[in-house]
């Protein structure tokens, strides 16, 4: 009996070692911030406001002028 109660808390204190540190690992930080500044902005035929920001590799100017090819506002 012991040896069972022995091996609990062992155990038990190795659990509790583990789950402490596990939520205080920081955040990670975003690898492409998003930018709000306004690089483009036109209108549509129906005279809706279209706005371009600079973005990130995933949206945005930046998106386009990479992936897409785009050079040019208009």
């Amino acid at each position: 009996m012991k040896k069972i109660t022995t091996l609990a808390a062992v155990t038990v204190f190795a659990a509790s070692l583990m789950a402490g540190t596990a939520g205080a690992a920081p955040m990670p930080e975003t690898p492409h911030p998003w930018d709000k500044r306004v690089k483009c902005k036109s209108d549509d035929p129906d005279g809706r406001h279209i706005v371009t920001r600079y973005g990130n590799s995933q949206l945005g100017w930046h998106h386009f002028t990479g992936r897409h090819n785009i050079k040019k506002c208009s």
